[in-house]
């Protein structure tokens, strides 16, 4: 790989002087400063060869030009996204002071295809900002946003863009990719909506400190691809199973991973496997249940988890698939009739304190589930296309975690589990995950 420029985008418009000041909303402020990742791949659909043979472009003209567009239109939509390019101001706000974002052009010395066909996390780390992913801003004062445009030797393209979660989650940042996506083309873009501070005030709430934001040295993650025919499998095996109505491609392939994942850790407990009590914590976006709902594309850490299972229940067999989607459904209709009207500063503590008595221990696993199905995020067309393929990489800085994100059929899921080194191995070789699931399979990304 050659780093072809380093540089700091900056908004173009100055931000007035009555948004300069971005107060944090109270979950913004519990969420860590670490970068979340994507990235996007577009394959090359500008070279057409002449009745020659010959193109009238070279690949080399053609990305420097779109190069000069992206920066254009990313300077664009930081005016829109404006805390985006500022900084974090002693945990509680966040000054938009127009300081920018990291913008890094690449060249890579090998095809898009070789990538695809062989998408190994070694082989994509280095598409990321100075392989910042799910690490912190560099310093106090280091930029929100980190973009790197990877070209390929055959004229496609990985673009990479981090985001802090400490200004918002995957969809927020979905939400910028599209609509930076949709100024390039110079297509209408509607406005975005923060007001996170304004739903969840900090108000006299103690400030916590940020904790280090560090995955464990032998924490790994592994890629597994449901693919529209498991997903629907899933589905109406557990519909025959129990008394479910309506489950979702998400709620069946997390209650899926979840039931593997006890079994790989109880099967490697060195007490008696039912003495690990294991609970399962799903992640929920608030937008649309609250009251009032808030818009969609309203930007900011808009989410929270609710416990499926509690740990309380050591002694119990392993539960069956369409249990733990049955508690599921029920966990999240309890959740909305109960938080739905009143989500404020009482239950949020309350929940903290929760949380607290029901942390990861010896005895005591929490598993983590976050949906980043339906967010659009193959809706990013900057003039040559919608992306191919869009993943995540590494580790998070949290262990046992699983992010759902869509397949590029809209109907399939990818999933990536991150646990310990030891923990993966064996789920990697549960018999009932590899009837439905395949490890790091290859992207078909023709048509």
């Amino acid at each position: 790989m050659e780093v072809i420029s380093t540089e700091i985008i900056k908004p173009s418009s100055p931000t007035p002087s009555d948004l300069q000041i971005y107060p944090l909303s109270f979950i913004d402020h519990l969420c860590p400063s670490n970068y979340i990742p994507f990235v996007f791949f577009y394959e090359n659909q500008s070279f057409e060869p002449d009745i020659n043979g010959k193109t009238s472009t070279t690949i080399f003209e053609v990305c420097e030009e779109r190069t000069k567009m992206l920066k254009k239109s990313l300077s664009e939509v930081l005016s829109m996204y404006y805390p985006f390019a500022g900084r974090v101001k002693d945990q509680v706000f966040i000054e938009c002071n127009d300081e920018g974002v990291v913008f890094i052009v690449t060249h890579m010395k090998q095809k898009l295809s070789e990538i695809l066909k062989d998408p190994r996390e070694e082989f994509l780390n280095p598409l990321f900002p100075d392989e910042m992913h799910w690490k912190k801003p560099a310093g106090p004062r280091g930029s929100f946003v980190a973009v790197q445009v990877n070209h390929f030797e055959c004229g496609g393209m990985a673009m990479s863009v981090c985001l802090s979660h400490k200004v918002g989650e995957a969809s927020s940042l979905c939400h910028f990719v599209r609509d930076w996506a949709s100024i390039t083309t110079k297509s209408h873009v509607s406005s975005p909506h923060f007001n996170g501070a304004s739903v969840f005030p900090m108000g006299d709430l103690t400030i916590f400190p940020e904790n280090d934001g560090k995955s464990k040295a032998n924490m790994v993650s592994k890629r597994f691809v449901f693919d529209a025919t498991s997903t629907k499998s899933l589905m109406a095996k557990v519909i025959t199973q129990g008394v479910v109505e309506n489950p979702t491609r998400e709620q069946v392939v997390g209650a899926l991973i979840y039931k593997c994942v006890v079994s790989a850790l109880r099967s490697k407990s060195s007490k008696a496997p039912n003495q690990l009590a294991t609970s399962l914590s799903v992640a929920l976006d608030l937008r649309a249940g609250l009251v009032p709902p808030q818009p969609d594309k309203s930007v900011g850490n808009l989410v929270w988890g609710f416990a499926v299972r509690s740990p309380n229940s050591a002694e119990e067999e392993e539960e069956e698939l369409h249990e733990v989607v049955r508690k599921t459904q029920k966990g999240l209709s309890e959740f909305w009739d109960t938080y739905a009207k009143g989500f404020g500063k009482e239950h949020m503590m309350k929940i903290l304190e929760l949380l607290k008595a029901t942390g990861s221990s010896d005895n005591s696993v929490v598993f983590n589930v976050t949906s980043w199905c339906g967010i659009g995020m193959y809706e990013a067309d900057f003039g040559w296309g919608n992306p191919v393929w869009v993943t995540t990489c590494g580790c998070p800085p949290k262990k046992d975690v699983a992010l759902l994100m869509d397949a590029r059929d809209g109907e399939g899921i990818e999933v990536l589990v991150a646990m310990e080194e030891q923990d993966m191995a064996l789920l990697e070789a549960d018999v009932e995950l590899l009837q439905y699931a395949s490890i790091n399979p290859s992207v078909v990304a023709s048509h």
